[in-house]
């Protein structure tokens, strides 16, 4: 979601994502193509959050540098209120969690050190 490339790919074999406690339920959902890209956060060297929409739904993803940290996430100019589905990374690679909830503004989001997160927002 983060890195900008006319080759979308997954960088493991099927079997790795498929035993994720994400699954593959995030990679099925990304749309190969996108409507907009916006950088909503970060600061170089430490962390960045780019959004990209296809239709109605935006897609973001977040990496973290080796430092764990807690963010607010700007939504300003993407909506109003959005229907949030997040998988952020743990302590662990196997420490995948997923939320889902509704939000209303900014998004708080704890990154785990040298990790990151992928939000699905929905209207």
């Amino acid at each position: 979601m983060a890195y900008e490339s006319p080759f979308a790919c997954v960088s493991d074999s099927p079997d790795s994502y498929a035993a994720s406690p994400a699954g593959l339920d995030f990679i099925r959902a990304v749309p190969t193509s996108w409507d907009e890209t916006r950088f909503l956060a970060g600061e170089v060297g430490e962390y960045v959050a780019i959004a990209r929409r296809k239709g109605s739904r935006w897609y973001v993803g977040i990496l973290n540098n080796s430092k764990a940290r807690h963010i607010l996430l700007p939504t300003d100019g993407l909506g109003a209120s959005f229907h949030l589905t997040i998988w952020q990374d743990g302590q662990r690679p196997q420490d995948v969690a997923k939320q889902s909830r509704p939000v209303t503004g900014a998004i708080p989001v704890d990154l785990a050190a040298s990790g990151g997160a992928v939000l699905l927002l929905d209207p």
